[in-house]
């Protein structure tokens, strides 16, 4: 079984690259995703984790799959490439 290490910084990198190609801002996107505008920026930087809730909420306003978000494992749900 492989074994994976969550890395904040490339999940934020992720994250903010899949809501720049969205062509949304922190502001907006937080709103959709029901976190403050604070917090996405502190996931984003990858200072903060994000909860399975919150990772749920991403990927269902994104389409980009879970894995995409935390291992950049593009798969047919991912909408963005790795």
């Amino acid at each position: 079984m492989e074994s994976y290490v969550l890395n904040n910084i490339e999940i934020g990198e992720r994250i903010r690259k899949t809501r720049t190609s969205m062509g949304m801002s922190r502001e907006a996107f937080s709103e959709i995703i029901n976190i403050s505008n604070i917090f996405l920026g502190q996931i984003e930087r990858g200072e903060r984790s994000l909860s399975i809730t919150t990772l749920a909420s991403i990927s269902s306003a994104t389409g980009v799959s879970t894995d995409y978000i935390l291992f950049g494992t593009p798969n047919n749900n991912s909408t963005m490439s790795k």
